[in-house]
């Protein structure tokens, strides 16, 4: 059984923009994503490999968590391109090497355009629980 929490904010994070400065020069809207990846028992996972991809969209951003933890990564949307899907890969790609070996988790998150009204920032903060991965899984998973 997987288990997944999720935090989201969306939030304005910078109020030195007055409200008619939205975004980049194109009018895009950054989105900040900081999430967090933990066992069941809450401890901070190293290395994983967590693979975010806009849906419809060819490229991807590919980052691992650190020693807490924590991974992050930041894209720009056109707002018109609302409403939107995050697609999420969540991999334990070390092994044994932080303490076991984890399940794969897969998540979307979508942003509405009524979610982002006024704001010119986007900032996620998904937060995910991952289990031990049971003997099949990890006989798939061969580096």
């Amino acid at each position: 059984m997987k288990k997944v929490i999720i935090a989201l904010a969306l939030a304005a994070v910078c109020s030195c923009m007055g409200p008619d400065h939205i975004g980049n020069a194109d009018g895009n809207l950054p989105v900040y994503i900081e999430g967090t990846v933990s066992s069941e028992e809450l401890d901070p996972l190293k290395h994983i490999r967590v693979t975010v991809s806009f849906e419809g969209e060819e490229e991807s951003s590919v980052v691992y968590t650190s020693s807490k933890g924590i991974f992050r990564t930041d894209r720009y949307i056109a707002p018109y391109n609302l409403p939107l899907t995050i697609c999420i890969s969540i991999d334990d790609i070390d092994g044994e090497e932080n303490g076991g070996l984890y399940s794969p988790l897969s998540d979307k998150i979508t942003i509405f355009r009524e979610d982002i009204k006024g704001l010119p920032v986007i900032k996620l903060a998904p937060a995910y629980r991952l289990t031990r991965a049971t003997a099949s899984e990890s006989s798939q998973q061969v580096l």
